[in-house]
């Protein structure tokens, strides 16, 4: 159901003022509240909240923000008022989440559903302005700022600003870790900005870091409490990284912690080895790691590949283009590859071309991910090429993918620009060579 639409229900039913109950919550005498500690405005004007008083839930919105008591007013559908902090505005906002439409993860019973979705964008995905806000991040450093202080947050439609970006990349975690750990499907859908090449991905997962928030099995370092709304400095530090990564920790997402940060400026230090640390100390329950726009080397995918219970894996622009012995290749992905007999969820996009022909060569052992449902690779021979050829013997690459047509639920392969795979199992042609459509050749 439609959020929107939700709570026009929930106001057309709630019980007439004082017909049989009084807002009790609202009615008894205020303590007189300390002031906030944040610093500026959180929440904007006309935020949607929903509170219940004696079971009976309420609609209102924020009307105000007094700058020197940091409360915001609060005005009912009935017409009362009261005065929030803002913990409490957070408490009670509204999410703008799929949680109707998708029947949220409690009814497993349901048919999986993979591939894209089709309808307009502003139908199909909810932007969740203060998802960020109202989940902060339990990783130490973090800072809250309104969404709208990122980047040209501010100047653009919600569909393209920063904070709706990190939702998405927050939302790309959350549904491998759906699929890996829930049993979920893969469902996304796309939406074209004017100054990107290729659409813009939205994954729609069936449970989010709306649900998550308190989850002690996730380490979330994917959050906009992380990066500085004017600097784009990350504020991941190597000792509180290691703080909140415990023995049981299943889950691993880190944006922004590389070299220069994510505006290219910063000049906090950055260390790798704090993310092998991290894998190391949970290496026994791992289950899923992502690394998006981040320091990548080959010791954090050797450490990878010790995790014998790890599904999922995402690395997304990752930082390792530099020339050290330690860099990232395809040799240490392949030995995830090879050494994860559990993996479900594998997703490459890398301008870096990590993904070459030693992992398709090693994905061609049918005793490799015998389980891989989600195959995702953007990899390309070279940048002149990076929207064309695979990197990779091309036979090699039909012959693994159609092997595991039985067992690939979604397979992506070097998407163009209107996100379509250029090699589709079953099909006779592909384009794996470049634009042109080639016979597939049966291995």
């Amino acid at each position: 159901m439609n959020s929107n639409k939700l709570l026009e229900d929930i106001g057309t039913k709630m019980v007439t003022k004082r017909a049989s109950t009084e807002k009790v919550e609202t009615k008894l005498p205020f303590p007189k509240k300390a002031k906030a500690n944040h610093n500026s405005q959180l929440f904007e004007i006309g935020t949607k909240i929903i509170k219940h008083f004696d079971l009976i839930p309420y609609t209102g919105h924020v009307i105000s923000y007094d700058a020197k008591s940091k409360f915001y007013k609060i005005m009912y559908g009935d017409g009362d008022e009261e005065e929030f902090d803002t913990d409490e505005v957070k408490r009670y906002c509204v999410a703008s989440t799929n949680k109707e439409e998708n029947n949220k993860s409690s009814n497993h019973s349901k048919q999986r559903k993979f591939g894209p979705v089709s309808g307009k964008i502003t139908n199909v995905a909810k932007i969740d302005d203060n998802i960020f806000l109202r989940n902060p991040c339990r990783v130490p450093g973090g800072k809250q700022h309104p969404p709208r202080k990122y980047g040209n947050s501010g100047s653009c439609t919600p569909l393209h600003t920063y904070y709706y970006l990190m939702q998405r990349l927050s939302d790309r975690n959350y549904a491998m870790r759906g699929l890996c750990v829930d049993g979920d499907g893969l469902q996304y859908t796309s939406f074209k900005k004017p100054s990107v090449i290729n659409k813009c991905i939205v994954f729609l997962p069936n449970t989010n870091l709306n649900d998550h928030h308190d989850n002690p099995y996730i380490m979330d370092g994917c959050h906009l409490d992380l990066i500085c709304p004017t600097t784009g400095e990350c504020f991941l530090k190597a000792k509180n990284l290691l703080k909140v990564v415990t023995p049981n920790t299943q889950c691993i997402f880190i944006n922004g912690y590389q070299f220069g940060g994510v505006g290219g400026n910063s000049k906090t230090d950055v260390d790798p080895n704090a993310i092998v640390e991290a894998i190391n100390t949970c290496k026994e329950n791992l289950l899923c790691f992502s690394l998006t726009e981040s320091i990548l080397t080959n010791g954090i995918l050797i450490a990878l590949s010790k995790c014998k219970k790890l599904r999922g894996i995402t690395l997304s622009m990752t930082q390792n283009n530099f020339d050290t012995p330690n860099r990232a290749n395809d040799d240490g992905l392949k030995l995830i590859i090879r050494a994860c007999h559990d993996l479900r969820w594998l997703f490459v996009e890398e301008t870096s071309m990590l993904f070459r022909d030693n992992c398709w060569k090693a994905l061609d052992n049918k005793k490799a991910c015998p389980n891989l449902e989600v195959l995702w690779i953007s990899s390309y021979k070279n940048v002149d090429d990076r929207h064309h050829v695979i990197h990779g013997d091309r036979n090699i690459v039909r012959k693994v993918l159609n092997e595991r047509s039985s067992t690939l639920k979604h397979c992506m392969i070097n998407p163009d620009e209107k996100l379509k795979s250029r090699f589709i199992i079953g099909k006779k042609t592909d384009r794996l060579e470049g634009d042109e459509y080639m016979n597939v050749i049966q291995g």
